[in-house]
């Protein structure tokens, strides 16, 4: 259930392309993504995802990303985002670069991915500047330990994405898996804790659904790019966790009537600390379908809807199957911030042929 469905966002008639692919791969506590730096055109980022996912198979997520405003890549499938966002950031202005980018393969929002690309951005300017879009706080020191801020502009969010990075240190290990390419830098890099701004949610509610025979309310959380379903232990759907190619069918017939580009499945456990939260989530821009390891957007939703169900703000840790996340949600601002560790596993460059 942890492999990548085949891609279809290719033309059939389309001839098959081999790229050199240069791409890194990063651990968002334990939602492996990998990030690619070379120029692909959106339509084939998928194929060429899907190539990379074979290849890794601990990979969850793949994005395409152009790092410190690199503007090699405006105009090319790596700048382009979103066309009303990237309209206000893409050309240079005053000589400065537009903001580092982020566009994941089946245009979907992730909060994971977006720490990932701020550290890969905070990693190839050495970590002291971490180019566009970046500053230091005022009075921390610019050395080892210092927190930088990065604003980037991420496929599915109307507005550029902050993301607050401090090193602490060095990871240690890397996921398992084989990789088909040689690589190029070390298997366990350095470890970053991360805090992402998240853009607010569009409605934070509830909704009936119905799946073979059963029908409830659900909460539901739409947000920019993805939209999360809430199933607690309660829940007459929560037999879906037991059962995983039933609930895999059912996040991809919601996320139709949805018509999401993006659905997450968010199965949560009983409320006593730290709660569980184990995620499923399908992209039908990729058609891709994962029981994840962590999910950043779905635990954000989570905690924008337990803070609204609680007139307050809320401040919570869930415990996911690749370790811990923290939500910080407050309605009365409508700010959420999550927060997790991402660490560098590995970089490599390899030819791809995107079929």
């Amino acid at each position: 259930m942890n492999s990548p469905m085949n891609s279809r966002m290719h033309s059939a008639a389309a001839p098959a392309i081999t790229y050199t692919v240069t791409y890194t791969i990063l651990d968002p506590t334990g939602n492996i993504t990998a990030l690619v730096e070379s120029d692909v055109p959106v339509a084939r980022q998928p194929s060429i995802a899907a190539s990379i996912m074979r290849r890794h198979p601990e990979v969850e997520q793949v994005g395409f990303v152009s790092v410190c405003g690199d503007a090699a890549g405006a105009g090319h499938g790596v700048a382009v985002v979103n066309d009303a966002a990237a309209a206000n950031d893409a050309a240079p202005a005053n000589g400065v670069s537009p903001l580092p980018s982020l566009r994941m393969a089946g245009g979907e929002f992730c909060g994971n991915a977006s720490m990932c690309a701020a550290v890969l951005c905070a990693e190839r300017s050495g970590g002291n500047d971490a180019g566009a879009g970046a500053e230091a706080d005022a009075g921390t020191d610019a050395e080892a330990g210092a927190e930088t801020s990065i604003r980037l502009r991420v496929s599915g969010a109307a507005e550029p994405v902050a993301v607050r990075l401090r090193e602490v240190g060095d990871a240690i290990g890397a996921p398992g898996g084989d990789a088909a390419g040689e690589p190029t830098g070390d298997p366990a890099g350095p470890l970053y804790e991360a805090g992402v701004t998240m853009p607010p949610a569009l409605a934070v509610g509830r909704r009936i659904f119905s799946y073979a025979g059963v029908t409830g309310e659900l909460p539901l959380v739409q947000m920019q790019g993805i939209s999360h379903i809430l199933i607690d232990a309660s829940s007459p759907f929560a037999l879906l966790l037991s059962s995983p190619e039933a609930a895999q069918q059912a996040v991809r017939a919601w996320c139709s009537e949805l018509a999401a580009e993006g659905l997450g499945l968010m199965f949560l456990g009983p409320s006593t600390a730290p709660r569980t939260l184990t995620p499923l989530v399908y992209i039908p821009g990729s058609d891709t379908l994962f029981w994840e390891k962590s999910c950043a957007s779905g635990t954000s939703a989570a905690g924008m809807f337990l803070a609204a169900a609680a007139g307050r703000a809320v401040d919570l840790f869930f415990r996911e199957p690749g370790g811990s996340l923290r939500v910080i949600s407050d309605p009365a601002t409508g700010l959420t911030t999550l927060c997790g560790t991402v660490r560098i596993c590995g970089s490599y460059s390899e030819q791809l042929t995107a079929e």
